[in-house]
């Protein structure tokens, strides 16, 4: 599997949109992510590279989180998902997976529901609650391991 030819930007034009706001970006070469000249194509062409819509409810939100995996069965999205974004008080963030075709990674092949949810007090306690966050994500055997944003030491679950 590998993961580094690609990389993600959110370009948040409105917070309420209801088109979805992830992009996709890749390259042959990991210079090509320096270079002007390639960051103004992809800008020129921002709707070609919208990644498909993940919300469920026009009250919830996605974000991407850690840099996808590619399988032989299309790229692994691990994602942050947001219940009641809008609401600080009802809002509750969970985990989800998303299968993009290979060649095309705007067409959105297989999704789950939740996936890892808040459990842990340094998750459901602090100042964001009830919050995990994909920050990174790794194979090991079977098992997906997923690094997460806390100021815990070593805040880090198998899912």
């Amino acid at each position: 599997m590998r993961h580094c030819d690609v990389a993600h930007c959110t370009h948040r034009l409105d917070q309420r949109a209801s088109a979805p706001d992830d992009r996709s970006s890749s390259c042959k070469k990991i210079e090509d992510f320096f270079d002007q000249k390639y960051w103004e194509d992809w800008h020129e062409h921002l709707a070609d590279h919208a990644l498909p819509e993940l919300r469920t409810r026009d009250n919830d939100h996605a974000e991407v989180g850690a840099s996808p995996f590619l399988t032989e069965k299309g790229w692994l999205l691990i994602y942050s998902y947001i219940q009641d974004y809008y609401d600080e008080h009802e809002r509750l963030f969970s985990i989800e997976a998303a299968l993009l075709d290979a060649k095309k990674p705007q067409k959105l092949i297989s999704r789950t529901e939740s996936i890892l949810v808040p459990q842990e007090f340094y998750e459901e306690y602090g100042l964001v609650p009830h919050i995990v966050f994909p920050t990174s994500t790794t194979i090991d055997g079977d098992h997906l391991e997923s690094g997460m944003a806390r100021r815990t030491p070593s805040a880090r679950r198998r899912a």
